[in-house]
């Protein structure tokens, strides 16, 4: 089992002391990996209040990938549809190199509307937008210099550096519906869900056990914590139903801000001894 941290990029506990000191107590944990929350500009008072202020996710995990050495660095999950998708697949892959391989993605397709209307972007139409934009960043992480879509379309064109491995980076795909599956199983390498038991996910995925066949597929989790959670049990409920990574959040719980230090200090002697 793999374990993630969900940093608070957002709200009250933003500051640079408070991400610098909880990435550094995370990594020497032994923690696989960190993760930032990504909105850029919703309405005030949206459905989830605490992210007007919110920093934004790459650059967070840029400026902390120079305060680590081995550490992942996450963002779960991010809004594809509301970027452009060859200046992400860029910056994506300039923190890949920079880190040495450290960067992970999830991507979404995302469910504020609000926040697409800021931007300019289709909310409606996001899902075919998604497929194509998944596209384009796999294209480029491969090397390849052409591609022709509906969208964006580029030939002869010059994408470095990159890794070598880069190619190989899994990409995993948020969501709970039915198309966020298959969207998983067509283009990316595995599928990472936010608030589902292990039972559930198990139980969901199973029907598309065939398509999937033998290809290799991640099982991935975000998941809110409780101060009164067993941490071990809730775990290995995890383990007992094929989940490989799970990521832990305790900003949507009952864990006051306040309390949040010591429930990770908890969290960290956990993993360490797990």
């Amino acid at each position: 089992m793999k374990f993630g941290y969900t940093l608070e990029n957002f709200d009250v506990n933003l500051n640079p002391e408070n991400l610098i000191d909880t990435v550094k107590l995370l990594e020497l944990s032994g923690f696989e990996s960190v993760w930032t929350v990504d909105h850029i500009m919703q309405p005030k008072g949206g459905h989830i209040p605490q992210y007007d202020k919110i920093s934004e996710v790459i650059v967070t995990l840029s400026f902390l990938g120079g305060k680590t050495n081995k550490i992942k660095l996450g963002v779960s999950a991010l809004v594809l549809p509301i970027r452009n998708p060859i200046l992400l697949a860029k910056q994506l892959a300039t923190l890949d190199y920079l880190t040495n391989g450290r960067m992970l993605i999830v991507f979404v397709g995302g469910w504020n509307e609000g926040e697409f209307k800021f931007l300019g972007k289709d909310f409606k139409n996001r899902g075919k937008i998604f497929d194509e934009y998944i596209q384009i960043v796999k294209t480029l992480w491969m090397g390849k210099s052409d591609f022709d879509g509906s969208f964006y379309q580029f030939k002869n064109a010059s994408f470095k550096p990159i890794r070598d491995d880069l190619k190989n980076k899994p990409i995993l795909i948020g969501g709970y519906v039915k198309s966020a599956i298959e969207r998983a199983i067509h283009y990316g390498d595995g599928w990472h869900p936010g608030a589902m038991t292990g039972k559930e996910m198990e139980e969901t995925i199973e029907p598309f056990r065939n398509q999937i066949g033998k290809k290799s597929f991640q099982l991935s989790v975000h998941s809110f914590i409780s101060k009164n959670t067993d941490i071990e049990k809730f775990v290995n409920e995890y383990a007992e139903h094929g989940i490989s990574r799970i990521i832990f959040d305790t900003t949507r719980t009952d864990i006051p801000p306040i309390e949040r230090k010591d429930f990770l200090i908890k969290l960290c002697d956990f993993v360490k001894n797990y």
